[in-house]
Protein backbone atom coordinates (compact mmCIF):
# COMPACT_ATOMS: atom_id res chain seq x y z
CA UNK A 1 0.00 0.00 0.00
CA UNK A 2 1.35 3.65 -1.12
CA UNK A 3 2.65 5.53 1.68
CA UNK A 4 1.20 8.83 2.46
CA UNK A 5 4.35 10.35 1.18
CA UNK A 6 3.77 8.96 -2.57
CA UNK A 7 0.56 10.95 -2.43
CA UNK A 8 2.27 14.39 -1.27
CA UNK A 9 4.76 14.05 -3.98
CA UNK A 10 2.37 13.10 -6.94
CA UNK A 11 0.04 15.82 -6.19
CA UNK A 12 3.32 18.27 -6.00
CA UNK A 13 4.33 16.82 -9.17
CA UNK A 14 0.80 17.27 -10.52
CA UNK A 15 0.89 21.03 -9.36
CA UNK A 16 4.11 21.92 -10.54
CA UNK A 17 3.13 20.27 -13.65
CA UNK A 18 -0.18 21.87 -13.89
CA UNK A 19 1.52 25.46 -12.81
CA UNK A 20 3.87 24.85 -15.85
CA UNK A 21 1.97 24.49 -18.42
CA UNK A 22 -0.40 27.65 -17.39
CA UNK A 23 3.49 29.39 -17.37
CA UNK A 24 4.17 28.40 -20.76
CA UNK A 25 0.89 28.92 -22.64
CA UNK A 26 0.60 32.06 -21.03
CA UNK A 27 4.28 33.17 -22.46
CA UNK A 28 3.79 31.69 -25.70
CA UNK A 29 0.44 33.71 -25.86
CA UNK A 30 2.04 36.91 -24.96
CA UNK A 31 4.92 36.88 -27.34
CA UNK A 32 5.02 38.84 -30.58
CA UNK A 33 4.80 42.04 -32.07
CA UNK A 34 1.46 43.40 -31.94
CA UNK A 35 0.07 46.41 -33.95
CA UNK A 36 -1.95 49.48 -32.16
CA UNK A 37 -3.70 53.14 -32.21
CA UNK A 38 -1.43 55.02 -30.21
CA UNK A 39 -3.11 57.14 -27.96
CA UNK A 40 -0.68 60.07 -27.97
CA UNK A 41 -0.77 60.75 -32.16
CA UNK A 42 -3.35 58.12 -33.15
CA UNK A 43 -1.08 57.12 -35.52
CA UNK A 44 -0.29 53.01 -35.73
CA UNK A 45 2.88 51.79 -33.93
CA UNK A 46 4.52 48.28 -33.01
CA UNK A 47 4.50 47.58 -29.48
CA UNK A 48 6.39 43.68 -27.84
CA UNK A 49 4.35 42.97 -24.25
CA UNK A 50 7.08 41.72 -21.82
CA UNK A 51 6.02 37.94 -22.16
CA UNK A 52 8.38 36.65 -19.32
CA UNK A 53 6.78 39.00 -16.79
CA UNK A 54 3.11 38.19 -18.26
CA UNK A 55 4.02 34.61 -17.98
CA UNK A 56 5.10 34.98 -14.13
CA UNK A 57 2.59 37.02 -12.70
CA UNK A 58 -0.20 34.87 -14.65
CA UNK A 59 0.68 31.97 -12.56
CA UNK A 60 -1.57 32.38 -10.24
CA UNK A 61 -3.78 35.31 -11.42
CA UNK A 62 -4.62 37.17 -14.68
CA UNK A 63 -1.25 38.13 -16.50
CA UNK A 64 -0.78 41.77 -15.81
CA UNK A 65 0.81 43.06 -19.36
CA UNK A 66 3.42 45.02 -19.41
CA UNK A 67 5.10 46.65 -22.62
CA UNK A 68 8.95 45.53 -23.16
CA UNK A 69 9.35 47.47 -26.77
CA UNK A 70 7.67 50.01 -28.64
CA UNK A 71 8.54 51.91 -31.92
CA UNK A 72 7.83 55.25 -30.31
CA UNK A 73 10.36 54.89 -28.02
CA UNK A 74 12.46 56.14 -26.63
CA UNK A 75 10.75 59.44 -27.31
CA UNK A 76 7.73 58.75 -25.74
CA UNK A 77 9.02 55.79 -22.97
CA UNK A 78 7.32 57.77 -20.29
CA UNK A 79 4.15 57.39 -21.82
CA UNK A 80 0.59 56.30 -19.42
CA UNK A 81 0.70 52.96 -21.60
CA UNK A 82 -2.89 53.18 -22.37
CA UNK A 83 -2.08 50.59 -25.55
CA UNK A 84 -2.10 48.47 -23.45
CA UNK A 85 -6.38 48.03 -23.08
CA UNK A 86 -6.50 48.43 -26.94
CA UNK A 87 -4.17 44.23 -26.70
CA UNK A 88 -6.00 43.49 -23.75
CA UNK A 89 -9.49 44.36 -25.55
CA UNK A 90 -8.28 43.20 -29.48
CA UNK A 91 -6.28 39.84 -27.98
CA UNK A 92 -4.66 38.14 -30.83
CA UNK A 93 -6.64 40.30 -33.55
CA UNK A 94 -3.62 43.14 -33.01
CA UNK A 95 -0.69 40.01 -33.36
CA UNK A 96 1.09 41.42 -36.13
CA UNK A 97 1.86 37.46 -37.30
CA UNK A 98 -2.25 37.23 -37.39
CA UNK A 99 -2.28 41.04 -39.56
CA UNK A 100 0.46 39.28 -42.15
CA UNK A 101 -1.18 35.71 -42.65
CA UNK A 102 -4.26 37.31 -43.38
CA UNK A 103 -2.47 39.46 -45.89
CA UNK A 104 -0.64 36.55 -47.47
CA UNK A 105 -3.35 34.20 -47.29
CA UNK A 106 -4.55 33.75 -51.03
CA UNK A 107 -1.54 35.65 -52.67
CA UNK A 108 1.13 34.34 -54.75
CA UNK A 109 5.30 35.85 -55.52
CA UNK A 110 5.02 38.82 -57.31
CA UNK A 111 8.48 37.42 -58.63
CA UNK A 112 8.54 33.92 -59.20
CA UNK A 113 4.14 33.42 -59.17
CA UNK A 114 3.90 30.62 -56.94
CA UNK A 115 1.66 30.69 -54.14
CA UNK A 116 2.50 32.02 -50.57
CA UNK A 117 0.95 29.31 -48.91
CA UNK A 118 0.88 28.30 -45.31
CA UNK A 119 3.82 30.61 -43.49
CA UNK A 120 6.03 29.27 -40.95
CA UNK A 121 7.26 32.37 -38.95
CA UNK A 122 9.94 30.66 -37.00
CA UNK A 123 11.99 30.03 -40.04
CA UNK A 124 10.78 31.00 -43.40
CA UNK A 125 9.00 34.53 -43.27
CA UNK A 126 8.13 35.57 -46.82
CA UNK A 127 9.02 39.52 -47.64
CA UNK A 128 7.01 42.02 -49.51
CA UNK A 129 8.52 44.44 -52.37
CA UNK A 130 7.29 47.92 -52.09
CA UNK A 131 5.90 50.05 -54.97
CA UNK A 132 9.41 51.51 -55.48
CA UNK A 133 10.47 48.36 -56.40
CA UNK A 134 12.64 48.35 -52.62
CA UNK A 135 12.89 44.53 -51.13
CA UNK A 136 12.15 44.17 -47.49
CA UNK A 137 12.63 41.76 -44.71
CA UNK A 138 9.64 42.16 -41.88
CA UNK A 139 12.78 43.58 -39.87
CA UNK A 140 13.17 46.43 -41.83
CA UNK A 141 9.02 47.38 -41.97
CA UNK A 142 8.26 50.53 -40.76
CA UNK A 143 5.60 49.17 -38.29
CA UNK A 144 4.07 53.01 -37.64
CA UNK A 145 3.26 52.46 -40.81
CA UNK A 146 2.16 48.61 -41.89
CA UNK A 147 -1.35 49.18 -43.34
CA UNK A 148 -0.01 51.61 -45.65
CA UNK A 149 2.77 49.27 -46.26
CA UNK A 150 0.66 46.50 -46.67
CA UNK A 151 -1.76 48.38 -49.25
CA UNK A 152 1.04 49.16 -51.77
CA UNK A 153 2.86 46.22 -51.67
CA UNK A 154 3.57 43.07 -53.23
CA UNK A 155 4.19 39.51 -51.43
CA UNK A 156 7.28 37.82 -52.09
CA UNK A 157 8.00 34.19 -51.32
CA UNK A 158 10.94 32.98 -48.48
CA UNK A 159 13.21 31.76 -51.43
CA UNK A 160 12.79 34.70 -53.81
CA UNK A 161 13.28 36.93 -50.91
CA UNK A 162 16.48 34.85 -49.47
CA UNK A 163 18.04 34.54 -52.94
CA UNK A 164 17.74 37.97 -53.79
CA UNK A 165 19.33 39.38 -50.80
CA UNK A 166 21.79 37.02 -51.38
CA UNK A 167 22.73 38.34 -55.03
CA UNK A 168 22.58 41.81 -53.44
CA UNK A 169 24.55 41.20 -50.53
CA UNK A 170 27.19 38.71 -52.41
CA UNK A 171 27.35 39.85 -55.70
CA UNK A 172 31.13 38.81 -56.07
CA UNK A 173 29.55 35.19 -55.19
CA UNK A 174 27.24 35.48 -57.23
CA UNK A 175 27.43 33.67 -61.40
CA UNK A 176 25.06 34.86 -63.82
CA UNK A 177 24.68 31.97 -66.48
CA UNK A 178 21.46 33.19 -67.96
CA UNK A 179 23.29 34.27 -71.18
CA UNK A 180 25.50 31.20 -71.69
CA UNK A 181 21.99 29.07 -72.21
CA UNK A 182 21.27 31.27 -75.08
Amino acid sequence: MPSTGFFVAAAAALITMMLAMRLARTYFGTRGMRVVLCPDNRRTAGVELDAGRAALSGILHAPEPRLRSCSRWPEKQNCGRECLGQITEAGDACLLRGILSDWYEGKSCAMCGRRIGEIDWTVSKPALITAQGALLGWTEVDFSRIHEILNTSSPVCFTCHVTNRFVRDHPELVVDRSSRRA
